[in-house]
């Protein structure tokens, strides 16, 4: 009987230390340790500036569901949906839900680069801060729907931010954000140096 309860305290904290643990949104995962942490299941480990050589640590990003996707859960780890979108569910507590276009009949819906804006509907979609509506051959007749194109900046203004949204630069120019900087963080287009 002793053996079996030596080999259960043996085999125990060797489970315990291949476990890894949890890292949630915005804590470090990866990583030179051990047992390095590994991010729960509605982030992922985002290494700083595309590091992610063995022993390099990153932050755990949240992810975002779109339409169709769960959401919610009452967890520390629930997926959240993207901007825009809703989460529905039954009102049970800690129930998981599903993402969908938000209704609200004062706020219209976001569209994206490339998606559907305008149009004679009720409420319809503007484009996001990183587009504009171009309507086809010119036509902004009452009732006509465009397609969102996307906005590039010229130099010294705003690119980056890490969301879907985020401006990007016009050819020639980079998005310059510093190295030490979180994820998510903005920066400034300027000239691209080889």
């Amino acid at each position: 009987m002793r053996i079996s309860i030596i080999s259960f305290y043996i085999l125990s904290v060797y489970t315990a230390n291949v476990i890894p643990p949890i890292a949630y949104v915005g804590e470090k995962c990866g990583g030179s340790t051990f047992n390095p942490p590994v991010c729960s299941q509605n982030s992922e480990c985002i290494y700083l500036l595309g590091n992610n050589v063995p022993g390099a640590s990153g932050i755990c990003v949240e992810i975002f569901h779109g339409v169709g996707e769960s959401c919610g859960g009452g967890t520390r780890a629930a997926f959240q949906c993207e901007a825009g979108l809703t989460c529905s569910n039954t009102g049970v507590p800690g129930q998981t839900g599903t993402c969908e276009e938000a209704n609200h009949p004062l706020i219209p819906p976001i569209a994206y680069v490339g998606e559907k804006c305008g149009g004679s509907t009720l409420n319809p979609p503007v484009c996001s801060q990183n587009s504009e509506c171009v309507y086809l051959l010119g036509n902004k007749n009452i009732g006509a729907s465009g397609i969102c194109v996307e906005i590039f900046h010229s130099e010294s203004e705003i690119c980056g931010g890490g969301t879907r949204a985020a401006f990007k630069c016009k050819l020639g120019l980079t998005c310059d954000i510093p190295p030490t900087a979180p994820p998510g963080t903005t920066g400034i287009c300027k000239p691209y140096h080889i």
